[in-house]
Order: C-alpha cells, then structure tokens, then sequence
C-alpha cells in the first residue's frame, strides 16, 4: 500500500489525497439547513524538524558587509577583473598547475605543492610563504596547517592568517609578506634586461589568447642569488596572488603590469575584495612614494627609496635598509683638511656575505624551530646621512666557508649605474681640463663584509687551518676581483670572528669549540699583517659571551636574537665608518 506522501509518514493509506487519516485535514460538514453552524478545520501539526533525517534550523552568524570603495576603486577593480578575464577567453580559471614559476625566485602554488617538502627542496627552493596559515582548532578546509616545525629547518617559513572572503582585508598583510619576499627577490630601480617577452609564449597561460600580442612587462625584482619561494595558499589562486601582486606594487610596478605578468605564467582568482584593497594599496604606495620624492616607477625597499630618504634628512645617522639606497650626497662643502675616503665618492656598496648569521635566521623560542628571517644585521647598518650606500644582503643558511667562492664572485658584480641627471641651477661652462677631472675622479667603494666559518666548524671533517684559509681566500678574492666598468672601485673587507655555539645533537660541542679558538686566532694575526683601511676585524668573543649577554642568543644557541643582530650590525658599522675616517 502506499504511504503517506505529506510528512513521508510510514502509515499505510487509503485515502485518494494521498495523506494518512493522522495527517488527512478533515472535511467540514455541511448542513444545509443550519448556514449559522460552520465548525472551521484544526490547523495541521507543526513539521517534526528534530526528527532524524529532517533539517533542524540552527542560528547563523552574519558575516560583515563587504565594505563600501569609491567609485574610481571599484572601476579599477573591474579593470582588472577584465584583463584577468581576457587570458581565460572570458571567464576567470582556476590554476591547471601545482605551482607555477613567475619571476625567477617566486612561484605561486598551491597546498600539495607546499606539503611535499622534498618536492620543494628538491625544486630549489628555499623559503616558503603560507598566506592561509591555521589558527588553533580551524578548519583545514580553507586552510594549511603548516609552520616552522613542518619543514625541519629545511626551508625558512613566513606564514599569516587570511579568509578568502570579498570582507577580509587582506593587505594588513602586505608589509610581513613584502618584508619575507624582499629577502628573496630584489626590489630594483631599472626594468629587466630580458623585454619584450611575449605572454602567449610564458606560463600556463591558462587558455584564450588574452592579448598574446602585447608583450610581458619586465619583472620589477631581481633572484638574490639561488634562493626561491613558494607563496602558497589552499588552491593558489586567490590570497597568494594577493600577496604576489602586492609585492610587485611595493617592488615600484604598476598594478595593471602587475596583474598581466602574474596572470600571463599562472591562472589566478582573486576575489572582487581582494581585487578592491590592491587598487586602494597601489594607491598608497604610489601617493607616499610621491610624497617622499621617490617618484611614481622607483623600486625601493619599503614603500619606495624616499622613505629612507626621509629618515636620513632627520637624523645624524641613518639606518639603511637592505637594498635600499640612502638620500643624495649633500651638496659640496669646503675641503677637509683629514678628508674622508667615502665623502667624496659617487657611490658606495656594501656586500653582507655568509650564511645564517648573516641572512639573519633566529628560531622561534616557543616552536623551537627555524622560522622567518627577523632582523639580519644588514637591516641594522647606519653610516652618516652625507653618505649615499647601498646595502645588499648574500646571506644562505648552511653554506660553508669552503664552498662560498663561486657565490661571493657573482655577489660581487656592481653593475654601473646611469650618471644622475644634470642640476637644474646653470653652471657656468667648465674649461676642458676642469671637466675631464670632473668625470674621472668619481671613485666608488665597495664594502665586503664576511662572516663565515661556523658550519665549517659543525662539519667536523675540516681542520682549523683548513677554514682559516678557506675565509682568507674570500678576502682576496674580494680584494683582487676585476670589476667590469671603467670606474675606479676601493675594496675595502670586513671579517667578523666567529661566535660561540652550542648544538644539541651530531656535533662535537668540545671540539668545536677549540677548533673555533684556534680559527679565531689566525684570523687575528692575518687581518694584523694587513692595511687598516683594507681589512678590519670585527671582535665577537666579548659582544657575544653567552653568559653575561644570553638575550643575545636564540632558543638553539647558534642564531642571534633580534637583539643580538641589532649589536652586530652597530659593531659592522662601527668598523666600516672607522676604516674610511
């Protein structure tokens, strides 16, 4: 017999609408003869919504409003919904890849690709950016549960906590994702040297021809050395090209560029929200960069050139951030009658090389694991604000001393930079013997400072002889390089000796320990036998004595604190200013 078709009730029926008698709505009665007597049916029994298999309503917790953009963010924004669009004949695709490579150093990936760490380590790369990292008790749904423990000290993590949702705004991130992806690639002031790439012919692509015909922008950063990051999400298409995006806006390039690059080498997604907060944060970017007189194209590091400028013009010292260049020489004054070696030159360079001391890696005193570069000393160097230098970092974590030549010679390249336009004020015309010194005297002096030696020492198969000669090699190697242009060039080396250490595991600590006194010492009778302004010794054994400065030292007693690298780079300044006084 069939059932009861109204609540699916299991009672049998007969009736021809369908309904059993417990759930059949009674016919009224009719009289004719009383029209005053109307009885009106009961009303039916609420529906059973807490029986099993049925749907119970449960309270829902509204989500914020999207908030509201002017109407010129909200063009833009379509704008670059378009372009996104056009690649994909239209319509707006998911990644067909794993990861995808953008610009050499940087690819965009998604969560498997980001878990398989041999995978990554195998690939090349070296740091790894999680934009939809796991609060405690979340869904891994949306989300990747990584951190500094998950890659065992095999790749430096950066991670933060974002929703991909068109309400979340995401560029409160920017600064940590900027500050992470500018230790990787190089902010740069002048485009690439390979132009004129065209998009059909890069990447995924990701179907439809999407304006094949005009060719790719250059990238606006340059690899730093071998190192390599995966920017990750959960499917690598919406937060991590955010935070791509977002750094090639900071690296100087113009959103819409920013967006054909990125989207010509991989499919990407980014919700409307997201799409909202790049236009507002190229905005910004391109406003204080104006303010600070960096103009609207300047690569810096931070929001542009001129912020460093700033702090230069008002202070005595300035503190010059990794990459960046400080303000212009001040205009020329009287001769001094003990001139300085730097105060007249046109630029100057200083190369940070070595490892993770120098790349400045600390761990995390709670995971107890490798975590993200914090303050590498190169981020603590202040010279006087008459100088115009140019700091760049060559710091990678597990290299030893033995094995740096082949790097320190590509870190040691300084290619020449374009003359600076001419004064606005007209000069009086200079006789030719006048302007041909004018031209020839621009020195430039270039800064190695090395630090180097411990992961020799933790080897256990080289000798102190051995690595003391090792860091003697990078020192003349640096001392004697052939620099390329024309332009005169004064090397000048800094050695740092090396700190104390203490492994927990597979290292000899008392061996090492001798073995790093007996290092220490050559290195101080060879940097003796040398000229002051050529070599100088940075002396680390008081600064960093473990046991009158232990806050100087990290949770796995080898890296630095914070404050431990905010000492040394005072101590590296201190020897540089003091060499070329």
């Amino acid at each position: 017999m069939p059932k009861c078709t109204v609540f699916d009730c299991p009672t049998n029926i007969n009736s021809p609408s369908g309904a059993c008698s417990k759930h059949t709505r009674p016919q009224p009665t009719t009289n004719n003869d009383d029209d005053d007597d109307d009885t009106s049916p009961p009303p039916l029994p609420p529906p059973r919504t807490s029986a099993p298999g049925h749907w119970t309503s449960t309270p829902v917790t509204k989500r914020p409003a999207t908030p509201e953009f002017s109407p010129s963010i909200e063009a833009e924004a379509k704008e670059l919904e378009k372009i996104i669009c056009d690649f994909g004949g239209g319509m707006m695709l998911l990644p067909s890849n794993g990861y995808d490579m953008i610009v050499p150093g940087i690819a965009i990936g998604e969560a498997h690709s980001a878990l398989d760490i041999e995978m990554l380590v195998a690939a090349g790369f070296t740091h790894v950016l999680n934009t939809c990292a796991c609060e405690e008790g979340e869904d891994e749904s949306f989300h990747v549960c990584t951190g500094p423990d998950y890659y065992e000290g095999k790749l430096v993590y950066s991670g933060f906590h974002a929703h991909d949702r068109s309400d979340y705004d995401i560029s409160a991130n920017f600064e940590q994702s900027n500050k992470f992806l500018s230790r990787v690639c190089k902010p740069q002031r002048e485009a690439g040297t390979e132009a004129g790439k065209e998009v059909g012919t890069e990447g995924s692509g990701g179907g439809g021809d999407g304006g094949s015909s005009t060719p790719l922008p250059d990238p606006p950063c340059t690899q730093i050395m071998r190192r390599k990051v995966m920017v990750h999400c959960k499917a690598g298409a919406s937060r991590s090209a955010s935070a791509v995006l977002a750094f090639f806006v900071h690296a100087g390039m113009p959103l819409r560029d920013a967006v054909r690059l990125v989207r010509a080498k991989r499919e990407i997604a980014p919700n409307n929200g997201f799409l909202r907060r790049l236009v507002e944060y190229a905005r910004e970017v391109e406003t204080k960069r104006a303010a600070d007189g960096g103009g609207g194209s300047g690569a810096g590091s931070g929001a542009g050139a001129g912020a460093n400028a700033g702090a230069v013009a008002s202070s005595g010292a300035a503190s010059i951030r990794n990459n960046a260049l400080a303000a212009p020489p001040a205009p020329a004054q009287a001769a001094s009658s003990t001139p300085r070696r730097i105060a007249a030159v046109a630029r100057a360079r200083v190369v940070c090389f070595g490892a993770s001391l120098t790349e400045g890696l600390s761990l995390d005193n709670d995971a107890g694991a490798m975590c993200e570069v914090l303050a590498p000393y190169s981020d603590n160097l202040s010279f006087p604000k008459e100088w115009t230098v140019e700091v760049e970092n060559h710091g990678i974590s597990g290299e030893r001393a033995v094995d740096m030549a082949e790097r320190l010679n590509e870190a040691l390249f300084w290619p020449r930079s374009p003359p600076p336009p001419p004064p606005r004020i007209l000069q009086p015309p200079q006789p030719p013997q006048q302007q041909l010194a004018a031209s020839s005297c621009s020195p430039r002096v270039q800064v190695v400072a090395i630090m180097g030696g411990t992961n020799d020492l933790a080897s256990g198969d080289l000798s102190a002889d051995e690595i003391a000669a090792a860091i003697v090699a990078l020192h003349t190697q640096a001392r004697t390089y052939q620099h390329a242009n024309a332009d005169a060039v004064t090397t000048l080396t800094v050695q740092c000796t090396i700190p104390t250490a203490i492994y927990s595991r597979l290292v000899d600590n008392e061996a090492f320990e001798a073995k790093r006194l007996v290092v220490n010492e050559q290195l101080r009778a060879w940097v003796a036998q040398q000229p002051s302004d050529e070599v100088q010794l940075v002396e680390l054994e008081e600064a960093f004595d473990r046991t009158k400065y232990p806050e100087r030292y990290c949770a796995d007693g080898i890296h630095f604190s914070p404050a431990g690298y905010a000492v040394l780079g005072s101590m590296v300044s201190a020897a540089i200013v003091g060499a070329v006084a």
